[in-house]
């Protein structure tokens, strides 16, 4: 008769877990300065949500968390979310919540580090977000999309984000981190970057910044070409050139990565040899498979179309009767295979190039999550302020759940495996009261 039941069972595993959290990192008493309690009650809950059920669907929310035991004094509707992210934080109240983050994280060591910088962006048609706007979409579609940029730690601590309109580039993007950074007196040591950042403008903003960094060279620029020249077959399966640990032979020279920019860099020539043989590999047997499907229909007495990805390395005979591999072409696709470079600001082993591109991964890590396991891989609100909003509560998401993977590395255990464990703990109804259940199990202890 639409009556509300209270829930016979008052589930608290999840908040036992950001409750602890909080009492080592404080980010809830950060959120209560900044947004005051019942707003960063709300915020709280909604972090919980999107950890629990990996999304950030607002009408889903009180169904999914009406018997979790919350922050807030009930669970609240999602018109009160929309109304929190709309009209309820404003961007100054966030622009301060960043700002006592970067000292908390200060407070906890974060104070000379290398700051891995990573942006993806969101689809967006809504005519209601003001920097919605045409860019390199991650979709792959023509529509216009919000760009983010998160920033953390080697270890993969959430530092700082930023939410922008979709037309800004990388290096600019970057730029209004490390502005942020430094205002915060955080100190960068350097930046580690994807491909996405490799180009001139980056790289003087960087040097003209003195900002050390430690880049993926993105397609063959004129320095990768040369050093490949010089050294690709040189350094493949050659001991002088192994690094330890690895299935990598690397080298580094100075050269001058791009035309028409002066400055010499430090470049890494890497070889693969895992990567460059499984690739090997998987082109032979499709070229076989190729040349196979080729082959019958020539016997058929059919002219056969050679596919896109092959014609540079097979031929068809003049009288379309034989299929042919051009060796050379192929020679070539095998010497590429397995061959990559990174840039550094100075001299460095391959080796420490290696090891500090390998953070890289944490900020990798920390995007799939927010994008995946957090649920934020999609715009679902229609306004400028709510998209702020909504990213932020993303990203305090994202600074609890690293505690929680830091804890669960420990116990050689997955994140979703804790959450999931822990999520059954519960409280059951006696009278008017909820009296924790007896008898916890030893994995959840």
């Amino acid at each position: 008769f639409g009556e509300k039941i209270p829930s016979v069972f008052k589930y608290i595993g999840m908040y036992a877990l950001v409750a602890a959290v909080n009492s080592s990192i404080g980010i809830k008493d950060v959120m209560d300065q900044c947004f005051g309690t019942s707003y960063s009650d709300a915020m709280m809950d909604f972090a919980m949500y999107s950890m629990l059920f990996q999304s950030n669907v607002t009408e889903h929310f009180p169904t999914r968390m009406s018997d979790q035991q919350l922050y807030s004094g009930s669970c609240r509707s999602d018109a009160f979310y929309s109304d929190l992210y709309k009209n309820k934080i404003s961007y100054s109240q966030i622009l301060d919540f960043k700002k006592k983050w970067a000292k908390q994280c200060q407070g906890d060591g974060v104070e000379e580090v290398w700051i891995c910088i990573d942006g993806s962006n969101d689809d967006c048609e809504s005519t209601g977000v003001v920097f919605a706007e045409k860019g390199h979409a991650k979709s792959l579609r023509n529509r216009k999309i919000v760009s983010f940029t998160y920033a953390v730690t080697e270890s993969g601590k959430p530092v700082t984000f930023n939410v922008y309109r979709g037309s800004l580039v990388d290096a600019k993007a970057m730029k209004r981190i490390l502005s942020f950074l430094e205002e915060v007196n955080i100190h960068v040591k350097g930046v580690i970057l994807d491909r996405g950042y490799c180009d001139s403008s980056a790289l003087q903003y960087l040097n003209s910044a003195g900002i050390s960094y430690v880049i993926m060279v993105k397609g063959a620029p004129t320095g990768y070409t040369d050093l490949v020249k010089k050294y690709g077959n040189k350094i493949k399966l050659n001991a002088e050139y192994f690094i330890q640990g690895t299935t990598l032979f690397g080298v580094q020279d100075k050269v001058q990565l791009f035309e028409g920019y002066t400055h010499e860099d430090c470049l890494t020539l890497f070889y693969d040899y895992k990567n460059g043989g499984e690739r090997i590999t998987d082109l032979l047997n499709k070229l076989n498979k190729e040349m196979d499907r080729c082959e019958k229909e020539i016997r058929k007495g059919e002219v056969p179309t050679i596919a896109a990805r092959f014609k540079e390395v097979l031929a068809l005979s003049d009288d379309s009767k034989k299929i042919a591999i051009i060796k050379e072409k192929l020679q070539e696709c095998f010497d590429e295979k397995g061959l990559y470079s990174i840039v550094s600001s100075s001299e460095m082993t391959p080796s420490k190039v290696h090891h500090l591109y390998q953070c890289r991964n944490c900020s990798e890590t920390d995007y799939m999550i927010v994008k995946t396991q957090l649920g934020y891989g999609k715009i679902r609100v229609y306004a400028t302020k709510s998209v702020q909003s909504r990213f932020t509560i993303g990203f305090i998401a994202s600074c609890i759940r690293y505690e929680l993977q830091a804890a669960a590395k420990e116990l050689n255990r997955s994140t979703p495996e804790i959450i999931q464990e822990m999520s059954r703990l519960y409280m059951t109804k006696i009278g008017d009261s909820y009296v924790p259940v007896q008898g916890i199990a030893g994995r959840q202890d």
